[in-house]
């Protein structure tokens, strides 16, 4: 487990925790040996603050699938229900939105939705007590018009429609929501491809370069239907949670997604997925009850629409920022030295995560006390969970970002020239020294699959195996 490995002790890294935790992340990037995979890293559920962790532990035992499922969900969920009532301030002129973009990749069937569902109750059950009140408003605007008519007097302007829950992804729906609700947005969708797919086309403005800004919670200007002037909404927060098809997350998260930036910003994570098999275990009902304060509470954060409060960070809680912050970027400058783009990006990233997560933690623990409008700072405890939650993604990133670069076209041929090169520069290589030496570190198999297809081509030969100290490394040379 890579909390218990790096040190957690109750919330808190001691001494070397950031260095071993890095030391873990680093192993757990790479696989153990030639022969053995690297193990699937359990979310790391103590990080959580204790009503989240409940609900997620609890759900996704009922549900029998992996607490990933469920915590991955929860986040963006949380992320929003803060909004832009309060940020977390760095240092000055850095500060922080509780704005996530987060999805589980999956297939069909393998209970991506199912965690979702249950989770966004509360969400969704706000929303539609605002839309009962949004009726009420719809009428009284009605008869004020007919009075104003009446009058012969100008209508009164229509009231703002009031929500929580965004399901249209379109650009011009985003922005008219955000003009009517200030506090900020939550996209849910079972399958966010459509909203991929939205970045993808071409549109006047750039839909890309809005969504980055909208993860930073910045100024954007919308285009309005029917050539009415745009909209400028001066935070525009929407928090995206849903869930992804292993493919279309291929299609839409490499090459030009990476090198923009927008890949990069989405929490993304493939939980291993197991046969549905039954269970008679259920949420208990004090869980439940647990989610929908919690939930509540964060909905009911004071909001100041001209200036979002911000939480600074203890002295404590810097201190252990800024030693992640600087292991970070030695990583982040490796990754790229090493010609990584897409893992440089995702590290980056990070950064900023750790410190919206603290602060979403930050605010569940005051709730848990009734006292989240009463928080004024982030502490230690709740940055160091932040900081472990950025490195368990850190890991289902390079997963992903691997799979990804092995279904891009001619990702085989890429392959095997990348590894003829190698071979021709160091002679007899081990299969597990051509897989840590490339970039974007290849999986065992597809190294294995490359250098049987170099073989059969009479390229390369079997150059026996050698044993140092631990299993029989298989050795590989160009072919004589």
């Amino acid at each position: 487990n890579i909390h218990e490995a790096a040190g957690w002790r109750g919330g808190v890294l001691d001494e070397h925790g950031i260095q071993r935790l890095k030391d873990v992340l680093a192993g757990c990037i790479r696989e153990a040996s030639d022969d053995e995979p690297s193990e699937h890293v359990l979310f790391p559920t103590d990080a959580l603050p204790r009503l989240v962790r409940n609900m997620v532990v609890d759900g996704a035992r009922a549900q029998s699938v992996d607490v990933g499922f469920w915590a991955v969900t929860a986040l963006p969920l949380l992320a929003g229900a803060v909004g832009n009532s309060r940020r977390v301030g760095i240092k000055r002129g850095w500060t922080e939105p509780s704005v996530l973009f987060a999805a589980v990749v999956g297939g069909s069937g393998i209970g991506k939705s199912a965690g979702l569902r249950e989770l966004a109750k509360p969400i969704r059950h706000r929303d539609q007590v605002l839309a009962r009140h949004n009726q009420d408003a719809d009428e009284v605007h009605r008869a004020e018009c007919a009075s104003a008519r009446g009058a012969k007097e100008p209508p009164p302007k229509p009231p703002p429609i009031l929500s929580v829950v965004l399901d249209d992804a379109t650009l011009e729906a985003v922005g008219a929501r955000l003009a009517d609700n200030p506090r900020g947005l939550i996209l849910i969708n079972d399958e966010l491809a459509g909203w991929l797919k939205s970045m993808d086309k071409y549109r006047a403005g750039d839909d890309k370069e809005k969504w980055l800004r909208i993860n930073g919670a910045d100024s954007v200007k919308f285009d309005r239907k029917g050539g009415q002037r745009q909209l400028s909404i001066p935070r525009a927060a929407v928090s995206v949670v849903g869930g992804m098809q292993p493919k279309v997350a291929a299609r839409h998260l490499a090459g030009e997604a990476i090198e923009s930036g927008a890949a990069a910003r989405i929490l993304i994570a493939r939980p291993p997925a197991r046969p549905a098999i039954w269970t008679d275990d259920e949420i208990p009902e004090s869980v439940v009850d647990g989610w929908r304060r919690l939930c509540d509470s964060l909905l009911d954060l004071t909001h100041d629409p001209d200036e979002p409060r911000t939480l600074p960070l203890g002295v404590d809680a810097r201190k252990l920022f800024i030693a992640y912050h600087n292991e970070n970027g030695r990583a982040t400058f490796a990754a790229s030295e090493s010609g990584d783009g897409a893992l440089a990006a995702v590290l980056s990233k990070l950064r900023g995560y750790a410190a919206r997560l603290a602060l979403i933690f930050e605010l569940c623990k005051a709730a848990e006390n009734g006292t989240a409008e009463l928080a004024e700072s982030v502490g230690k405890e709740s940055m160091a969970a932040g900081i472990a939650v950025v490195d368990w993604f850190a890991v289902e990133a390079v997963k992903l970002y691997r799979e990804f670069s092995a279904a891009t076209p001619d990702a085989e041929q890429r392959l095997d020239a990348r590894i003829l090169t190698l071979l021709r520069e160091r002679g007899r290589v081990s299969e597990g020294a051509i897989r840590d030496a490339l970039s974007r570190h290849p999986s065992s198999d597809d190294v294995r699959s490359s250098l049987r297809r170099l073989e059969v081509a009479g390229h390369v030969q079997f150059a026996g195996s050698e044993r140092t100290g631990g299993r029989p490394r298989r050795m590989w040379e160009l072919a004589q």
